[in-house]
């Protein structure tokens, strides 16, 4: 089990430095995902709206999908 440990861990680190571009441009979308969530959960309570759960997943999908995938999220909240 270690040793796929180490071979995922080298192939990550190359894909990460042969594409840095895209590789930081993915993280700053999740961390831009993550951001939006927290302060749409901090906001909703105060305007009566239900909060959203916020994991890897949600961010992924905010962060990557933009403003459609932060609605989707919304009416995932409401309706289920």
């Amino acid at each position: 089990m270690n040793i796929l440990l180490i071979i995922l861990g080298v192939l990550l680190c190359i894909l990460f430095f042969l594409n840095i571009k895209n590789a930081a441009d993915i993280l700053c979308r999740i961390i831009g995902g993550f951001a939006l969530l927290y302060l749409y959960n901090m906001l909703a309570p105060m305007m009566g709206f239900k909060g959203v759960g916020i994991n890897l997943l949600s961010a992924l999908i905010a962060g990557g999908m933009g403003v459609p995938g932060g609605i989707l999220l919304l009416c995932a909240a409401i309706c289920l």
